[in-house]
């Protein structure tokens, strides 16, 4: 049995979403502004790690310049590093092993 791994459309658009919605707060308008709000709130329900989670993504305990920042880092440089990656690991896959059939 051989390991392989087939994803589906449902991945392949969420890895383009985290790319858009990292960009989403870019602007730094009220939209962009609340957006972050709301979406770095969300991993403070997650037991024990969520607060420290939450500062993390910030980069302090509220929102402000260095939430920005990495925001920005993270659309302009992480995620589409860790996409070519994943790119890169796919085609020396197909290149190992070959095109699968249908």
């Amino acid at each position: 049995m051989t390991f392989y791994y087939r994803p589906t459309v449902t991945e392949a658009f969420a890895s383009v979403q985290y790319i858009m919605t990292e960009g989403y707060s870019l602007p730094w308008d009220q939209i962009g502004y609340w957006a972050v709000k709301i979406v770095t709130v969300v991993p403070d329900a997650i037991p024990v790690i969520g607060s420290p989670l939450v500062e993390l993504l910030r980069g302090s305990a509220s929102v402000g310049q260095s939430t920005l920042t990495r925001f920005y880092s993270l659309h302009t440089f992480v995620l589409h590093l860790l996409t070519a990656v994943f790119m890169l690991m796919h085609f020396l896959m197909i290149r190992k092993q070959g095109i699968s059939g249908p």
